[in-house]
């Protein structure tokens, strides 16, 4: 896409006397790189990808798949980056992929997560000006077959998008990257597709309850406090 222009001067047609003509040469668009995070997603991982392609680079991180999740990804022609989550945890292994993107900005997406047609358009409208160097989405969460509208879980603004190196994933289970200057909204949402049933988010619940257990207990924490 074309986003303005930039002179460059040389000779008139004709020579003459010296004049210069100025050809128009479009500047290069920033290079956006999604990262995603995946480990036995094999069911999901295709549409999220195929979600993707708008972007210039897709880099996913498996954090050790015994399924086929890192081959369907390699088959669609995405980066793979191998290493275990409990090495350090998923937002490390998060980190771990937007260290090795090559693009000028980062789009963090996990493996449930959807990026729609308007969404895409609208990421890339605001990469030819941006207005900051992050920027926040509403996450809507698909559950036991409706969008959830409240609750807290929306509109759950969350950073996604950022120019590389304005932020990155804290290292803490469920906390988000937070800006040192101003945030921009957009306007679509990302779509959320992370429960297929009831028990799927209890299996969820209680894996996640754990992760943060030993968080605190590695700060220190005793029981109960």
């Amino acid at each position: 896409a074309l986003t303005g222009v930039t002179g460059v001067t040389g000779p008139a047609p004709g020579g003459g006397d010296g004049e210069h003509s100025r050809a128009i040469v479009p500047p290069v668009e920033p290079r956006l790189s999604a990262v995603v995070i995946a480990e036995n997603e094999e069911a999901i991982i295709g549409p999220t990808l195929d979600a993707l392609a708008f972007c210039d680079e897709i880099v996913l991180v498996d954090g050790g798949s015994t399924d086929r999740t890192a081959a369907i990804a390699r088959d669609l022609g995405v980066r793979v980056i191998e290493h275990p989550s409990d090495d350090g945890g998923i937002h490390a292994n998060k980190n771990r992929g937007i260290e090795s993107a090559t693009g000028d900005w980062i789009l963090s997406i996990d493996a449930d997560e959807v990026v729609s047609p308007a969404l895409a358009a609208e990421i890339r409208a605001a990469l030819r000006a941006p207005t900051a160097d992050c920027y926040r989405v509403a996450r809507r969460t698909w559950f036991l077959g409706r969008w959830i509208r409240h609750s807290g879980w929306w509109p759950g603004y969350v950073i996604r998008l950022w120019k590389k190196g304005a932020t990155r994933w804290p290292l803490e289970v469920h906390q988000v990257p937070a800006a040192g200057g101003p945030v921009a909204t957009l306007i679509e949402p990302l779509d959320h597709h992370s429960y297929i049933d009831l028990a799927d988010w209890g299996r969820k619940v209680i894996h996640f309850a754990g992760c943060e257990a030993v968080e605190r207990l590695e700060r220190g924490a005793t029981p109960g406090s």
